[in-house]
């Protein structure tokens, strides 16, 4: 149940965490 539990932890935050990376460079380069 754990190891299940860490994958879905890693398949929803890494992605999430991703995103808001992206988002961040994004919003830089359009700010500057």
């Amino acid at each position: 149940l754990s190891h299940y539990t860490i994958d879905l932890l890693k398949s929803i935050v890494l992605p999430n965490m991703l995103l808001k990376l992206l988002m961040l460079d994004w919003m830089r380069v359009v700010l500057i």
